[in-house]
């Protein structure tokens, strides 16, 4: 009997090593396929880019304003460049924090940001992806799909012009993901330090009634903020009186690349005042949103709401441009008890945080 157990509990670890070791082959596979894709990606994406004016362009505003105003001592909100004929749009803390970006050159810097946005769509990949029991082959089907994915204008453009859409998204993604629960709201209040429309997800904490979460994500962003005021004084103020005064400054909301219910509007009705349209609209798109999450977090698919809110977000906001916009959230089986909205609402995290517009 002994000899028996023995010979059965080598054959149970052997046959345990042998599953592991398929399993790590299988993911070394899916990752050489996914790899190669991203290769072709990068290459097809960067001679395309790179013939275009718009290259970079977010970018060298960026580190611009970053010179001008930190080393040159000129203000941060008003000032255009000789490069670039734009002002800078984004809260204070947001200079703070893309400070690094003066340090290099900018052909440096459109390439650590492009890898930068390859490597928070693996992370995301690998997050989701190793959380749901997947075959191999749906894993690289999916991945092949995110690889495609990137033709599309939200990441073409995003790309294009260096925006920092990517690393909002990895702040809320964090978040959610990897962040203890006692510290859940610190990336969304980054992020909504960084750009304003991140405060959306603010709307997420108040419809679960997750109160801690709401209240740090308010007191991170406040802290960012007062934080940026320290090293620029009056910054804050200058932020909320000349912005609020020059936001058209950025481009007219009837331009064709603005896909909110604002812009949709005023091309509909040209020269007249789109206000009382623009506000019926986007106060119903928030309540039919704010319909959905209840649902979805009364169905106990709380995920699946956050993209609802993004996407609630990108029709409702005054201007959502195309590299602002989302994609469609990819489905999948998580399994015969579980819903099939499961991969759609984790992966579907993509389609609330491409929404980060001005």
């Amino acid at each position: 009997m002994s000899l028996n157990g023995a010979d059965f509990g080598l054959r149970a670890l052997a046959h345990d090593a042998f599953g592991r070791n398929v399993e790590r082959l299988a993911r070394r596979r899916a990752w050489l396929v996914i790899g190669i894709a991203f290769v072709i990606v990068v290459g097809l994406a960067a001679t395309f880019q790179v013939s275009r004016n718009i290259f970079g362009l977010d970018l060298r505003i960026y580190r611009d304003s970053v010179i001008s105003t930190l080393r040159d001592h000129r203000p941060l909100y008003g000032t255009t460049h000789e490069e670039v004929a734009l002002p800078f749009t984004y809260p204070p803390f947001a200079l703070l924090w893309l400070s690094p970006l003066a340090l290099l050159p900018v052909a440096i810097d459109a390439v650590i940001v492009m890898i930068a946005g390859f490597a928070v769509c693996a992370l995301v990949y690998e997050t989701v992806c190793g959380r749901l029991p997947l075959t191999t082959r749906l894993r690289i089907v999916i991945g092949l799909v995110i690889v495609a994915a990137m033709f599309t204008d939200p990441f073409r453009l995003t790309f294009g012009f260096g925006q920092v859409n990517f690393a909002l998204f990895l702040l809320v993604f964090a978040d959610v993901f990897w962040l203890p629960l006692r510290w859940r709201g610190i990336g969304v209040g980054i992020a909504a330090a960084i750009k304003l429309t991140p405060l959306v997800f603010l709307l997420y904490f108040l419809w679960r009634r997750q109160w801690r979460a709401l209240a740090v994500s308010i007191a991170t962003a406040a802290l960012c903020t007062a934080a940026a005021e320290l090293v620029i004084r009056g910054s804050f103020m200058d932020y909320i009186t000349w912005m609020r005064a020059h936001s058209g400054d950025i481009g007219s909301p009837a331009y064709v690349s603005n896909q909110s219910l604002s812009g949709v509007v005023m091309r509909l009705w040209p020269g007249s005042d789109p206000q009382s349209w623009m506000w019926l609209a986007a106060c119903a798109a928030v309540r039919c949103a704010r319909i959905v999450c209840r649902d979805l977090a009364q169905a106990q698919r709380h995920r699946g709401a956050r993209p609802a809110d993004g996407l609630h977000n990108c029709c409702s906001h005054g201007v959502a441009h195309l590299a602002h916009f989302v994609e469609p959230p990819l489905g999948g089986h998580r399994g015969r008890r579980s819903s099939r909205s499961a991969l759609a609402g984790s992966l579907g995290q993509r389609c609330g945080h491409r929404t980060m517009g001005e």
